[in-house]
């Protein structure tokens, strides 16, 4: 049997359905392509601030579009992780209050050899990017101080930074002029959780690239 095709798949909605989900299905992408489930989730819930789609309106897209290329080919990986099993519990508030002190995991990635400094914290998991022109320790130093400020802004205080011996020149810096802890890893070592952060990351822009209209995009 054929494959149904997109015109096909239309025939099967009104112009108002399809309208709405084509609108979805670009706000999808522009998004970033987030796991359907949880998108699905989010609009339901009402977590999206300003959208006028419905979760049936993200039904009827999948039906007529299909799955999304764009999020097959950037998250898609050769291993099958292990399926992690929730296990959710509700904190105090009381113990949220007492855990204000974060612990940051920093490191550099390069996307088109573009530098980019990344962060990730182990308690609330808030992910940062900040475009550096090079990595020197003055470019560091500046997009460390400015994602300090955003933290303290949030009433949170970090009080270490887990970094690898590229950072080693910062230790002086973080530690006497910041009052931050600056844990280094081992030789040749890297932190875990800036290394699962830069993956999740990567999967992000490549999600964006593939849904990106254009054949080739100049340098």
């Amino acid at each position: 049997s054929s494959v149904p095709t997109r015109a096909e798949n239309r025939k099967n909605f009104t112009d108002a359905q399809y309208k709405r989900a084509k609108a979805v299905h670009e706000f999808y992408h522009n998004a970033g392509t987030p796991d359907i489930k949880k998108f699905k989730a989010l609009l339901r819930a009402g977590l999206i601030n300003n959208v006028p789609f419905t979760h049936e309106d993200v039904k009827n897209a999948e039906e007529i579009f299909g799955p999304s290329i764009a999020q097959i080919k950037g998250k898609t990986t050769r291993k099958t992780p292990r399926p992690v099993v929730p296990d959710i519990v509700e904190i105090p508030r009381e113990l949220v209050m007492k855990h204000r002190n974060l612990r940051l995991c920093i490191d550099t990635m390069f996307i088109n050899k573009v530098e980019l400094f990344t962060a990730i914290d182990k308690t609330i998991k808030y992910q940062s990017v900040i475009i550096i022109k090079d990595r020197t320790y003055e470019q560091y130093k500046q997009a460390l101080a400015n994602l300090v400020f955003v933290y303290n802004r949030g009433g949170w205080k970090v009080k270490t930074i887990h970094a690898d011996g590229e950072f080693r020149g910062l230790l002086e810096h973080v530690e006497t002029d910041m009052n931050i802890k600056l844990a280094l890893a081992a030789a040749d070592e890297h932190v875990p959780e800036a290394e699962c952060n830069i993956r999740t990351l990567k999967e992000t822009f490549r999600a964006h690239f593939q849904a990106l209209p254009f054949k080739a995009l100049p340098k």
